[in-house]
């Protein structure tokens, strides 16, 4: 079955766990909860959502932005300001030491902190600009029951179906918990993602190499 939109996936999750009739074991708005979770978690454990256009706008003087809630790791960043743009070197917490640290001149650091949620330019940049970020980021906003499935290629959508049923199974209701159950389809579901994981940084590895040999 291709799984186009949300409401896709929460059909065959009602055919799959024979809940087609009213009324229903998990309701419309709890399996909604479920799918946004389990993009949450994919995003989480494969690391596979790679976005190449995050952009973050910043002012004057201004040297620390928000990190996103939506980023999971920075890959490459650039500075744009007045139309011209250049690289600047991604690091993180403590890998400059502070006596190192340049304080003035063109930016040519990026330091990401999701800890604290900050990105700071070293030194500050003296105009306004953006950044343009290549990052792993997680989904960018909850789906709604009509939305399409973002970010998932359709072939992987189907593993979505293992993260809902694992919280499905864990909720506190007599007829439906079922620890064993819920543990066995997160097992599941963790292995498909270890498996896409190393699928995409095997890919990404490559892809490096292939940029470095040309």
């Amino acid at each position: 079955m291709a799984y186009e939109t949300v409401s896709d996936l929460i059909k065959a999750f009602r055919e799959d766990e024979q809940d087609e009739e009213t009324p229903y074991f998990w309701g419309d708005k709890q399996l909604l909860r479920f799918v946004n979770g389990a993009l949450a978690a994919f995003a989480e454990k494969t690391k596979a959502i790679i976005d190449d256009g995050l952009e973050i706008d910043f002012g004057d003087g201004e040297a620390v932005v928000p990190y996103s809630q939506a980023i999971i790791e920075v890959l490459d960043a650039e500075l744009v300001v007045d139309g011209k743009s250049w690289p600047l070197a991604v690091r993180s917490p403590g890998a400059i030491k502070r006596s190192l640290m340049p304080k003035a001149g063109r930016v040519v650091f990026l330091i990401a902190d999701n800890a604290t949620g900050s990105l700071r330019m070293l030194p500050a940049p003296k105009r306004s600009g953006m950044l343009l970020l290549q990052v792993i980021r997680r989904p960018l906003k909850e789906v709604s029951k009509d939305d399409r499935i973002p970010d998932v290629s359709p072939m992987d959508r189907e593993y979505l179906l293992l993260h809902m049923k694992h919280r499905a199974y864990n909720v506190a209701d007599s007829e439906i918990f079922d620890p064993s159950k819920a543990r066995a389809f997160l097992a599941e579901f963790d292995s498909e993602c270890q498996r896409i994981y190393e699928d995409s940084l095997r890919r990404r590895n490559a892809a490096r190499t292939i940029r470095y040999q040309g």
